[in-house]
């Protein structure tokens, strides 16, 4: 039970919408393996849908999208590693939602490692290129 009743019902009205999303989700990544461009089309439209009513009552209870994606995601989990699919607590939930922003930043602080490193590689790859070029253009007296 949080503090706002609006997103203790907004939570337990989309669940099942939730599971949907997330299902559909799983199946289009199965028909981007099979290459079928139909079954495709009609899935992310379907997941397009999912999403829009997701989002249309995260704004209603005033709250970003992801965060309430975040949400329903920890809840969707929280009710799976129980033994008897029983709706998680308030400390469970504040603890699974913790544990995830833990890893969230952690992964951005990788993430951002990575991209340090990628436009590094980026800007040396960017001097070869025109070194050698120079180069061309120096020996052979046009650039290609």
């Amino acid at each position: 039970m949080t503090r706002d009743p609006e997103l203790d019902q907004a939570i337990a009205e989309l669940r099942p919408v939730y599971a949907k999303l997330r299902a559909e989700r799983a199946k289009l990544r199965y028909e981007k393996v099979r290459n079928n461009l139909n079954v495709e089309a009609a899935v992310k439209a379907y997941v397009r849908e999912l999403a829009s009513e997701i989002s249309l009552r995260a704004d209603r209870i005033r709250l970003e999208y992801d965060a309430f994606l975040a949400i329903l995601a920890a809840d969707a989990d929280e009710i799976k590693r129980s033994r008897v699919n029983r709706k998680p607590s308030a400390k469970q939930m504040a603890v699974a939602l913790q544990a995830r922003s833990k890893g969230c930043a952690d992964h951005l602080v990788t993430t951002e490692a990575a991209l340090i490193r990628a436009q590094s590689d980026f800007e040396k790859a960017k001097r070869r290129d025109a070194a050698a070029r120079a180069a061309c253009r120096a020996y052979t007296g046009y650039s290609n």
